[in-house]
């Protein structure tokens, strides 16, 4: 299903999932790797987010207009 050919790698966009090495370790097999990865990036989102709070930096949106309606 996430069949990642080498022929792609200049074609599928940077933010695809099937790029994320937590996910290529676990299709792998590779559990532990897996558990590794995870948890470096989680540890890696909860540091951008303390910082953006401690610095008051909001979330903008950049791919789409946001609207209220």
């Amino acid at each position: 299903m996430n069949y990642f050919p080498r022929s792609m790698e200049n074609i599928i966009p940077p933010t695809d999932t099937r790029r994320r090495p937590d996910q290529r370790a676990l299709e792998l097999g590779d559990f532990k790797l897996a558990a590794k990865e995870k948890e470096r990036l989680e540890i890696k989102q909860r540091q951008v987010r303390k910082y953006k709070e401690k610095t008051n930096i909001e979330h903008k949106v950049n791919y789409f207009k946001e609207e209220f309606v």
